[in-house]
């Protein structure tokens, strides 16, 4: 007796485990009838053995007659041997009527078995209604747009002034690090009580007291030696240094017969690093700032006790 109560509630258990092990697939919507154009969800669900291979039914861009809006992606909820899976469509229909969801049918196989097992799940009615028009009362034109009050918008004060700074900070920056500060050049005047190499050395002692480019400040400190320098060779050359260009400098000194090489070269250097500095952000090495200040006063000390001799001989003070 005790063996056909063991060997009968082994059945049950078997029984009951094999019965839970069974997948479930359902297909719900949150309602059965709206307007035309609104949307409804529908919801497939399958719950199932972990350890089983579960295949979903094909669903694109409709179903029936009914459009599919919207396809979110499928929420999981896993549990200690189950399956829970749920998949949302938003559909909708643009005509009214009587409406049916079809059977979806899924597909799946149990582990360690071949065979292919097949469950669908229930059809679904729903409706959507139209609009109703009361015919009885006369058609009337479509509204005209409302024009809303006009209300003051802090938010346009805010954007103006933030444009208004920042066109001034533009400027400033350029000013500041582009344009260079015409303050800060050196005041060398052609004075005619003060040779000009007199003005020109002291101008470059002063520079190098004010040690810019040890402080960062590189492009300032050529823009001065080159200032220094030009202003002095106009005083004693008698060329309008200022205005011209590095190279029509040099062509000029080039003709220069009684001017050594090495003196020449030596400008040609200094005008190079100074006018790479100025013009294209180049950062000099600490001996080529030195190299620089070095060359003007080489410069000013060996040209300004002699006259300027050009090609055709004809003398320039």
């Amino acid at each position: 007796m005790k063996r056909i109560l063991g060997l009968l509630c082994v059945t049950l258990i078997i029984g009951s485990v094999a019965y839970a092990a069974e997948p479930v697939f359902k297909a719900e919507i949150d309602t059965n009838g709206t307007l035309i154009g609104k949307q409804i969800e529908l919801r497939l669900s399958a719950e199932y053995d972990k350890n089983h291979t579960v295949f979903w039914p094909e669903i694109k861009d409709s179903i029936g007659s009914l459009e599919i809006v919207n396809i979110a992606k499928p929420d999981t909820v896993r549990k200690e041997a189950t399956l829970s899976v749920i998949k949302k469509y938003k559909i909708t229909s643009f005509d009214a009527g009587d409406f049916t969801i079809p059977e979806f049918t899924f597909s799946y196989q149990k582990q360690a078995d071949d065979n292919l097992f097949a469950a669908q799940t229930k059809e679904i009615n729903l409706k959507f209604a139209g609009i109703e028009v009361d015919t009885t009362k006369d058609i009337k034109d479509i509204k005209p747009p409302l024009v809303p009050p006009y209300q003051f918008d802090w938010m346009i004060v805010l954007y103006i002034v933030l444009g208004l700074l920042a066109v001034f900070a533009a400027w400033y920056v350029w000013k500041r690090y582009f344009a260079g500060k015409k303050d800060d050049l050196p005041k060398a005047p052609i004075r005619p009580d003060i040779p000009a190499h007199i003005l020109a050395l002291e101008s470059l002692k002063r520079l190098d007291e004010e040690k810019l480019w040890q402080n960062g400040q590189e492009k300032l400190y050529h823009v001065k030696l080159s200032e220094i320098i030009r202003t002095y060779i106009a005083a004693k050359f008698g060329i309008d240094a200022i205005e011209m260009t590095s190279s029509e400098i040099l062509e000029y000194f080039g003709g220069i017969t009684n001017m050594s090489a090495e003196l020449k070269e030596s400008l040609r250097k200094q005008f190079n690093i100074s006018d790479m500095t100025k013009f294209a952000k180049y950062r000099p090495l600490p001996d080529e700032h030195g190299f620089c200040l070095r060359s003007a006063i080489e410069f000013v000390e060996k040209t300004h006790a002699t006259s300027a001799t050009p090609a055709n001989n004809e003398e320039v003070k």
